[in-house]
């Protein structure tokens, strides 16, 4: 009679093992599930070039001085992917500058004349100018060929 309890309790002891076994195996797929779904959500922001709040830590912010206006300009790509590690490629602003942008617009004149342009918003630097484009670096903004900046434009009756 002894024996038979001894036995069952080991027969419960196995099923609770087994069904702790299920669990932890359980537990570990969805842990690995969730990674391989950081790394899927990862690859697809760095693909179209946006960063992802937590890439970066406290020690990096302030290591490559990041603020705001760095932030914003802050650009991310997926390098290569070798012995299972992913290589993000972040590109950071090293200087920001603060520029006035300037809305060309053609408005009739008392005569009825106006400029034949579209609208356009441009910056200028350096003695040159930019058609600005927000989030974008100097070396990704094209020159403005605007009438006005070339200073020879045609009118039309508006």
């Amino acid at each position: 009679m002894l024996a038979a309890r001894i036995n069952g309790l080991g027969l419960v002891r196995t099923e609770y093992m087994e069904e702790n076994s299920f669990i932890l195996k359980l537990f570990k797929i969805n842990l690995l599930k969730q990674q391989v779904q950081a790394v899927q959500q990862s690859v697809a922001m760095a693909r179209s070039g946006v960063v992802q709040p937590n890439i970066l830590s406290m020690e990096e912010i302030s290591k490559f001085d990041i603020d705001f206006k760095k932030l914003k300009g802050m650009k991310i790509g997926a390098a290569s992917y070798k012995i299972n590690v992913l290589i993000l490629a972040l590109k950071i602003p090293a200087k920001t500058i603060t520029t006035n942008k300037k809305l060309i617009l053609p408005i009739p004149n008392e005569q009825k004349y106006q400029i034949m342009e579209e609208k356009e918003w441009i910056i200028e630097l350096e003695n040159k100018t930019w058609i600005f484009e927000e989030n974008k670096s100097i070396f990704e903004l094209r020159k403005s060929k605007n009438c006005v900046v070339r200073k020879r434009c045609k009118l039309r009756t508006g």
